[in-house]
């Protein structure tokens, strides 16, 4: 299987876990995979995000899933470098050809925008830190 990899990174409300969606919507659940690092960290590892997170391994295990059993995957989130970028530039060596990244660098204000309409919206001093 020749699937692809995309990964979306982004700072909070810059509309990474929007667009994740709707591409899955797009490709359908049954030709993509789709990882939220939030979900993976918060809601299955309740684990912080810093050096030595479960998160990392979770999530690279996720990764080599998604794209032995998909066409697709997609990894979206804020996937700090520092945690996570070392599994990030691994992975991409592995399948650099067959994978697409991209950043989501949108002006605070429109963060601030988007992070309003949220259910939860986080403190803005949360999202300048």
């Amino acid at each position: 299987m020749h699937s692809i990899l995309i990964i979306i990174r982004g700072n909070s409300g810059s509309g990474k876990t929007v667009l994740a969606n709707q591409l899955q919507a797009h490709y359908g659940s049954d030709h993509c995979l789709l990882i939220h690092q939030d979900q993976i960290r918060r809601e299955i590892l309740h684990a912080n995000d810093h050096l030595g997170t479960p998160a990392v391994s979770l999530i690279e295990v996720l990764i080599n899933y998604g794209l032995n059993h998909f066409p697709v995957t997609i990894l979206e989130g804020i996937l700090r470098k520092d945690v996570y970028g070392a599994m990030l530039t691994s992975t991409l060596e592995k399948f650099n050809s067959r994978t697409l990244v991209y950043y989501l660098e949108i002006p605070f204000a429109t963060t601030l925008k988007y992070n309003q309409t949220k259910a939860t919206p986080f403190a803005e001093e949360s999202l300048r830190a």
